[in-house]
């Protein structure tokens, strides 16, 4: 009797720290979205962190991939919107709970976001950001990059 309740209580602990894994792991979301536009057109990007990559190609097309690792509790609090505006595509990344968790800030090792646009090889690029990096080629556009609030 002694050795099943023994059992039976490992069995509660492996299963309540399986169900306490499944919470707090970290997770994946993908976004990934296209716009129609001509060359000439401007990328305007205002992002909180994370890390951006920006290529121009052949295709009058603006492709953006958000690659998006956190827990769900941290996935919940953000949100990402890309939006058309005429020619132009803005991408905005903001924070609908808390501004900070504890202990777990803006680009932590709980919480990233990794950017891949493809632009055509005529596009403007404007970025805005906190944190993270940026890295732009192949655009005959203007590119500017501002980093801090």
């Amino acid at each position: 009797m002694n050795k099943q309740i023994y059992l039976n209580r490992i069995l509660l602990i492996i299963s309540i720290a399986v169900l306490f894994m499944s919470i707090t792991v970290a997770q994946v979301h993908t976004i990934d979205k296209s716009f129609l536009v001509e060359p000439g057109g401007t990328l305007h990007m205002d992002i909180a962190h994370g890390d951006v990559i920006i290529r121009g190609w052949e295709y009058d097309e603006v492709r953006v991939q958000a690659d998006v690792y956190g827990t769900a509790r941290i996935l919940d609090q953000l949100e990402i919107r890309l939006e058309q505006d005429a020619n132009d595509v803005i991408v905005r990344t903001k924070r609908t709970g808390r501004r900070r968790i504890p202990g777990r800030g803006y680009g932590s090792r709980h919480e990233r976001i990794e950017f891949t646009v493809n632009v055509p090889y005529m596009y403007h690029v404007r970025v805005h950001f906190d944190e993270g990096r940026v890295d732009v080629d192949d655009l005959d556009g203007s590119v500017r990059v501002r980093s801090g609030r």
